[in-house]
């Protein structure tokens, strides 16, 4: 708590100094000088200002990665696979984000003063595709998911799903160990693209009948609307 305390002020004072120094106008005239104010200009503009704040966190990052969880032992994450990871980050980011808000910017500057619904129902109709992509294809660039081999513990948990009316397609199990021994359950997706996942470290610590409740717990989410609210 006393890291997160320090490491949300750190980033407040680094995006205040960015707000108040001028440099994002500054930046974006010399970026706008040479490649022009369209909305592709400015959409790579608006990622390369959100790559750029994200650098000063790095070291944070760092820290809490190979030094707070390596105290408590759960740190199992190589510092390759750590750059690794920031890489496809950066990558990722560069690849979806700059077309994403192109679209956003066309909405918006297209619109009128209805603007901001506009941008609205797009943003949401993105994160409605996104839920489906997401999943599928952008999750296994950085972890390996396999379809859960425990025939029995597979039937159970999808007894419980059918029992709490939760359509499910798949119960997949993510290799989480590789970077931390924290333990976790999720579903991604909606409708038939939706899927349980289990963290490999979950199923090692907890019975057929833990696993259970921990998969109840996230079913509650869905069935009391979390996800819409």
């Amino acid at each position: 708590l006393r890291f997160g305390q320090w490491e949300n002020l750190w980033e407040t004072l680094v995006l205040v100094a960015v707000l108040f120094s001028g440099v994002l106008p500054a930046a974006w005239t010399a970026w706008a000088a040479r490649l022009g104010e369209g909305a592709w200009s400015g959409a790579a503009f608006l990622v390369a200002v959100l790559l750029g704040l994200s650098v000063p966190s790095l070291p944070w990052e760092w820290w809490a990665q190979f030094r707070l969880e390596e105290r408590f032992g759960f740190n199992r994450t190589t510092l390759r696979l750590w750059i690794v990871d920031r890489v496809k980050g950066t990558l990722l980011g560069l690849a979806l984000g700059t077309p994403l808000l192109w679209v956003l910017i066309v909405v918006v500057e297209g619109t009128g003063p209805l603007w901001w619904l506009w941008a609205w129902i797009t943003l949401t109709a993105i994160k409605l595709v996104l839920a489906v992509v997401v999943p599928w294809w952008i999750m296994p660039l950085f972890n390996k998911f396999t379809p859960l081999a425990d025939e029995a513990l597979r039937a159970r948990l999808l007894a419980l799903a059918d029992r709490g009316r939760f359509l499910a397609r798949s119960i997949h199990v993510m290799d989480g160990s590789k970077r931390s021994a924290h333990s976790n359950a999720l579903f991604t997706g909606f409708g038939r693209f939706r899927r349980i996942v289990l963290f490999d470290t979950l199923i090692t610590q907890l019975g057929a009948e833990e696993l259970e409740a921990v998969l109840a717990h996230e079913i509650g989410h869905y069935r009391r609307g979390h996800i819409w609210k």
